[in-house]
């Protein structure tokens, strides 16, 4: 698992819906809010949340940033529990505070590729000014790319590379 600047990249055989069940609320203050850029394959969020039922359903609350929906992730959380959104193919970014600018077009991590690969200058430099904490994509197992610090830009690595091996 590739460590590029402060981020770390990686793969794990799991999915957004599972993970984001895995967070008790509230969240960490690290992931205040969330930036739903993809959904069932869809990166035009303006016409998912206009079209789509399960997020009618789920009723959540926030605004449009390009082409991405940000939300408080306390709702998300809330909602997913609910009415699940996430079912696959999905995208979804984590920040401490309301992202700056909205998300280069190319910056795409749902799968089915596994982005194990140096990030793109560009997506770095976005990652980095708008202090996103973890970045996700599912579609046939779960990228992310993770602000890591301290002892976890070791042992998140260690630790997926280890998995990965016992996996294959």
């Amino acid at each position: 698992m590739p460590n590029h600047f402060d981020y770390s990249v990686g793969w794990v055989e799991s999915t957004i819906h599972e993970f984001l069940l895995s967070i008790e609320v509230p969240p960490p203050a690290a992931m205040a809010y969330a930036l739903i850029t993809c959904v069932d394959s869809c990166f035009d969020l303006p016409l998912v949340v206009e079209r789509g039922r399960e997020v009618h359903q789920a009723r959540l609350n926030g605004k449009f940033v390009g082409k991405g929906f940000l939300l408080k992730t306390s709702d998300l959380l809330e909602s997913e529990r609910k009415h699940p959104i996430f079912f696959g193919f999905d995208e979804v970014f984590f920040f401490a505070s309301r992202p700056r600018k909205s998300k280069p077009d190319s910056l795409i991590l749902v799968g089915p590729a596994r982005h194990s690969h140096p990030l793109p200058p560009k997506w770095v430099d976005w990652l980095r000014r708008n202090r996103c904490s973890l970045a996700l994509g599912d579609g046939t197992g779960l990228n992310f790319i993770a602000k890591l610090e301290g002892i976890a830009k070791y042992l998140v690595p260690y630790l997926v590379d280890h998995m990965a091996v016992r996996a294959s």
